[in-house]
This record gives structure tokens, C-alpha cells and sequence, in this order.
């Protein structure tokens, strides 16, 4: 679960108190931390992320996993869309009792953001990624037909599993509310789609030097926004 923070008063987004000298860039290599309820769900690895920003400290955070290197990157710039995202967003400014609507609206913010702000600081890398996709030996990433249309798959089926969490503020019980999770999971097929992701990888693992550029290139272009 990611961290949030509460609202930034319009004269402290001015005020900008972020710096590149307090980013900090994680790779995840293992997949771990899921409720009891959920283990028995073959997660991979490629599906863990983390973005974070505190504006009362300047910093700012991404954890993207260390594996298949399309697939990492999906959930990187995805990640990357959480930065400063509810000072930017007047209507994510509520966040001390969350609701499952501010929630949706979060991760979808999250997926639209991300994308852009990528576009925007790194056109070669996704010029780079539509050719991986289009010249792959692996059919069923070919029959994607582009990285784009990736990202929106993994967009789509990431943001219907958050549907799912509407029982977990429905249940009082945080543990029951997994067990009922895990339930609607193995109800509706959504597993499926993990492995299907397995299925989309091309056999090499995400360069850490490169992705640490790319989302330093992203992270000077979130501070100076407005």
C-alpha cells in the first residue's frame, strides 16, 4: 500500500520545497508483503511499485521492481504519476478519510499522470519500447501491438482489482476483508490476468543505471510543475 499525505495550501506548491538532492530510487527485487489472505495469488514481481512525495520534507520516492524490463517500466511510470499528484490535483486534496471513490480516482489520476509525465521527459525511451514490442519474437507481446496499448492493459486490469478493494471499506474487519477480496479475485478470473503478465515478458531484466536516469528525468520536470 502506498503512503499519502494530506493537503499542501496553495502558497506551499508555490513555495516548491522539493529538491533533486532529496530524491530517492529504489529497485524491489523481491515479491513479498501481501496479506494472508492473498498469498496464494502468484504475484510477479514486476507488479510491485511505490511513489511517494512529502512536500514538510522536500523528498520524493519511487521503488520500481527490478525484472522484465517492459513490464517494470509499466508500473514505474505508473508510480511516477503519484508524485506530488495531491497537491496538483485540488480534487485529491481530502485524503484523512479515505474512501474507496478517492481511491479509484487516485490510481487512475496515478495511470494518466504517469504516462504523460514520461512522454513528456523521456520520448526516446518509449520510441525505444514501441520497437521492442513491434520487432518481439514473443507473439503474445507482439500481439499487443505497442507499448502504449501495454500500459493500458496492465492499466485497465490494475485499476479493476481496485474496484475489487470496495470490501475493504466495507468490512470492519481488515483480515475479513481480505479473505472477501481473495474471494471476488478467484470469482471473477482476474488471476488470469497475472499470469498472462508472466507470459508477456521478453527475457531481460531492467537495466537499474537507465531506469535511475529516466526517472530522475521525470522527477526535475515534477518539481518545477505547478
Amino acid at each position: 500500500m502506498k503512503e499519502t499525505m494530506g493537503y499542501i495550501p496553495e502558497n506551499e506548491v508555490r513555495r516548491n520545497p522539493y529538491s533533486m538532492n532529496r530524491v530517492s530510487i529504489e529497485p524491489i527485487k523481491d515479491s513479498n508483503g501481501l496479506p494472508d489472505a492473498l498469498r496464494g495469488l502468484d504475484w510477479p514481481l514486476e507488479l510491485n511499485g511505490k511513489g511517494v512525495s512529502r512536500a514538510e520534507a522536500g523528498e520524493m520516492t519511487i521503488r520500481y521492481p527490478k525484472g522484465d524490463v517492459l513490464l517494470s517500466y509499466v508500473t514505474a511510470i505508473h508510480e511516477m504519476g503519484h508524485l506530488r499528484q495531491h497537491e496538483l490535483n485540488p480534487e485529491l486534496h481530502d485524503l484523512e478519510n479515505q474512501t474507496h471513490e478517492n481511491l479509484m480516482a487516485e490510481e487512475s489520476d496515478a495511470w494518466g499522470r504517469g504516462w504523460r509525465r514520461f512522454a513528456e521527459a523521456n520520448p526516446k525511451r518509449l520510441e525505444e519500447f514501441e520497437r521492442i514490442v513491434r520487432d518481439s519474437d514473443n507473439d503474445r507481446l507482439k500481439n499487443m501491438g505497442s507499448f502504449a496499448q501495454l500500459y493500458e492493459y496492465v492499466r485497465d486490469n490494475s485499476l479493476k482489482l481496485v474496484e475489487m478493494q470496495r470490501v475493504l471499506f466495507e468490512t470492519e474487519d481488515e483480515n475479513r476483508g481480505f479473505e472477501l477480496l481473495a474471494e471476488d479475485i478467484d470469482k471473477t478470473g482476474w488471476n488470469a490476468f497475472l499470469t498472462k503478465i508472466r507470459g508477456l515478458r521478453i527475457g531481460q531484466t531492467v537495466d537499474t543505471e537507465q531506469m535511475d536516469g529516466d526517472i530522475r528525468n521525470v522527477m526535475e520536470k515534477v518539481i518545477e510543475e505547478q
